[in-house]
């Protein structure tokens, strides 16, 4: 199974995919981090293990999940 990521194309800030505490802070975060419209594909079974997070409130992502 697949999932493609991608960071909403309006976005002004980061935003940081990974597992459990995924940060986004620029210098010292964890995780891949996508500028607005940056896409991450991973293959994963279950989508509960995916975390995102922002540096900016409100701003996210998009995805499409493969089976």
């Amino acid at each position: 199974k697949k999932v493609d990521i991608q960071a909403q194309t309006d976005n002004t800030g980061i935003i940081a995919v990974g597992f459990d505490n995924v940060d986004a802070t620029v210098a010292t975060g964890t995780g891949i981090i996508l500028n607005a419209g940056d896409i991450y594909s991973l293959e994963i079974n279950n989508l509960n293990l995916i975390y995102i997070d922002s540096t900016e409130d409100g701003e996210g992502v998009r995805y499409t999940y493969f089976t």
